[in-house]
């Protein structure tokens, strides 16, 4: 259909091009997310040392993403680490949800 408005090597290069610069957006957003959910672990000392009533109440980890309530303590090895492995994934699949639609 294009073909009768531009050559069709253009719409091949054009096609390329697209390619390329979805594939530097899917990695770039990948890259952004697994930065921004390490962030808090590079804190966990900090956070330790002022943790509050609050966190040590609900059991809520210092190194989380997001310090949400869950029913259960998860301030303890190995469910904080897989609570940190699980926001991670979530966080990632969601906003790769987003970046593949746009």
């Amino acid at each position: 259909m294009f073909e009768e408005f531009i050559p069709k090597p253009k719409i091949e290069v054009a096609e390329e091009r697209c390619k390329f610069y979805a594939r530097i957006f899917t990695l770039y957003g990948i890259v952004g997310n697994i930065t921004y959910a390490c962030l808090p672990l590079f804190s966990v000392k900090k956070c330790m040392e002022n943790k509050t009533k609050h966190m040590i109440k609900h059991g809520i980890p210092c190194g989380a993403i997001g310090r949400c309530i869950l029913p259960f303590k998860y301030d303890y090895f190995p469910v904080t680490q897989i609570v940190i492995v699980e926001e991670i994934l979530v966080s990632t699949l969601g906003t790769l949800n987003f970046i593949l639609l746009s």
